[in-house]
């Protein structure tokens, strides 16, 4: 049995003994959001958790544009009376759905949730923080028992999800994770992902290694790009700030995009290979590649840090890392579960999941023949 009840219970049991013993006359205008912050001095998260608990029970109703309502008599029905109770529903809240890896760890969602019968929901926040912040607002009215967060780029909102955690809604965070909130997080290796295929290239003599980027405000990516750093100071080699800065390419104009690679072409040693942060900043920098006619170099050598759909391997790609997508999925949902059903009450979890390497055929981008 928990220890610990969490505040939106406690507002919600007051509230309710109050509309139990007559404080509200039947049809009357409920006590508001705004009300419940200042009474018990709690954030808008919490008080409409408890809100919405108690139209989840039956005891007040909601008036589109006019407020919420107190019911006549609240009465069970036999049937309510006898029926099980339901399985507890889990909310999915997915940064983006575009891609396999994002597709693949959500089919580990599903299935575990079928598996445990547990109802399941899917939110895509499309990359953007403020309707990330509304699918969650939109799944707790729902009355999801807890969270699977894949989050945007970027922190913030931050101070949305300690709320959540306060209020004693078990979440977890796969892919990326907030490092400033101690919630559970399942995520693949990024270090080893950085480290490994920089280390091949390593290995087959480049000395000179960019890397391009998408998001860059995330924990996969700032991971990634240490495993990178690593992997040359092993081996002696200078990490060199034009080619490994942090910074935004595939958001890029097509303009922005080509000076980058331009302005390689222009270092007294240019970059031999690239390495592209996922699938789609490979297929960009391909396209980019082309248009430059190869003027890279006689040869570029390509890789992947993220092969974005774990069931397809890039042809263009030197060396990729596949990642663990349905297993984080499944990994996540399960541990979630185990939260809710009390079987685990540990301190959250950190599990980082082992990534593997794949190795398709070379892809070469040379300069065009010259025309006699």
């Amino acid at each position: 049995m928990p220890t610990h009840i969490p505040t939106y219970q406690r507002i919600k049991e007051v509230l309710r003994t109050e509309i139990d013993n007559g404080h509200f006359q039947p049809h009357q205008r409920f006590i508001t959001q705004q009300e419940v912050c200042v009474r018990f001095g709690v954030s808008r998260i919490t008080a409409d958790r408890a809100i919405n608990e108690l139209v989840s029970d039956g005891l007040v109703y909601r008036r589109r544009g006019h407020g919420t309502y107190v019911y006549a008599q609240p009465v069970a029905s036999a049937v309510d009376l006898v029926r099980a109770p339901e399985r507890d529903t889990i909310a999915c809240v997915m940064s983006y759905i575009h891609s396999g890896h994002s597709l693949a760890l959500m089919k580990g969602v599903e299935r575990m949730c079928r598996e445990t019968d547990h109802p399941f929901l899917l939110f895509n926040s499309d990359e953007s923080v403020e309707t990330e912040r509304q699918n969650v607002q939109r799944a707790r009215e729902a009355g999801v028992s807890g969270l699977i967060v894949y989050p945007v780029d970027g922190f913030n909102n931050a101070d949305y999800f300690t709320d959540i955690q306060h209020e004693g809604m078990p979440m977890v965070m796969v892919d990326r994770y907030y490092p400033m909130i101690p919630t559970d997080i399942i995520v693949p290796d990024n270090v080893d992902a950085g480290y490994q295929v920089t280390r091949h290239l390593l290995a087959r003599g480049h000395r000179h290694i960019g890397v391009l980027w998408s998001d860059i405000n995330c924990t996969s990516v700032q991971e990634r790009l240490i495993g990178y750093r690593r992997a040359l100071q092993e081996a002696q080699v200078p990490i060199e700030p034009e080619l490994s800065a942090l910074r935004h390419y595939y958001f890029l104009p097509e303009t922005d995009r080509l000076a980058i690679l331009s302005q390689w072409r222009s270092l007294v040693d240019p970059p031999t290979a690239i390495i592209a942060s996922n699938g789609r900043v490979m297929m960009r920098l391909v396209q980019d590649l082309m248009t430059l006619s190869g003027e890279m170099g006689a040869e570029t050598t390509l890789a992947n840090l993220d092969s974005t759909d774990p069931e397809i391997i890039v042809p263009f790609a030197e060396v990729q890392t596949l990642l663990p997508s349905f297993a984080m999925g499944y990994q996540a949902a399960q541990l979630l579960i185990n939260r809710l059903g009390g079987q685990d009450i540990s301190p959250p979890q950190h599990r980082i999941m082992p990534v593997t390497l794949a190795y398709p055929l070379r892809f070469i981008i040379s300069r065009p023949a010259a025309v006699s």
